[in-house]
């Protein structure tokens, strides 16, 4: 039964994909919605990285959570090369998107210290971003996901802090079941993090 209202799901948010105004969500924005959202993903993303973040959807399947809850890749440089056309660049991103994951995870004793913030600990993906950089990863399961989030974080600094706290204690299957929320209803999804003292609890949601 989980197993067909879980292919059911899949299957209304693929009738979504192909249906979906770009940027429907970004329209239907309240003002205080706007004044309350600094940011979003896509106000980072720069075009000569996009070949990058689409060769990366390609292997996605390939990525794996071990034991510990760390992102394990199970290709290897050659077949990312040689299989994937990722370039010597780009394989060093993938190297660099795994550290930053394993860096997030938070340990015992371990929460970010910084209370620094980009739209209050949390990130924004409009409808666009939502299928450009998070979908697919969805639709593999939590490595997937894990991996796409490492990889805007450890491209991009600016972001960094926010993702690799949402990566250290936003668990990939509550992720997942917002993103597909948010590709059903025409959404855009916020991930993040909220405070209540020292301790961060998860943040997610459609917008």
């Amino acid at each position: 039964m989980l197993k067909k209202s879980i292919s059911f799901l899949l299957a209304i948010c693929m009738v979504c994909t192909f249906s979906l105004p770009t940027f429907a969500a970004e329209a239907n924005l309240s003002a205080a919605e706007r004044n309350r959202r600094q940011v979003t993903i896509g106000d980072y993303i720069n075009e000569s990285d996009k070949p990058f973040f689409e060769k990366l959807t390609k292997i996605y399947s390939t990525f794996e959570l071990d034991e510990n809850n760390n992102l394990v890749l199970t290709l290897t440089d050659t077949e990312l090369a040689e299989n994937y056309k990722f370039t010597s660049t780009e394989i060093e991103q993938i190297h660099n998107l795994i550290k930053f994951q394993h860096n997030a995870i938070i340990q015992e004793g371990n929460a970010p210290a910084s209370r620094l913030h980009v739209s209050d600990w949390k990130i924004y993906f409009d409808v666009y971003d939502v299928h450009s950089y998070l979908f697919a990863a969805a639709q593999i399961g939590p490595a997937a996901i894990m991996a796409a989030l490492s990889a805007l974080g450890s491209v991009y600094p600016g972001v960094g802090t926010v993702v690799g706290a949402i990566v250290g204690v936003v668990g990939g299957g509550a992720i997942i079941y917002t993103v597909f929320q948010a590709v059903a209803m025409n959404k855009g999804v916020y991930i993040g993090i909220d405070w209540d003292g020292p301790f961060p609890n998860p943040a997610l949601g459609t917008w």
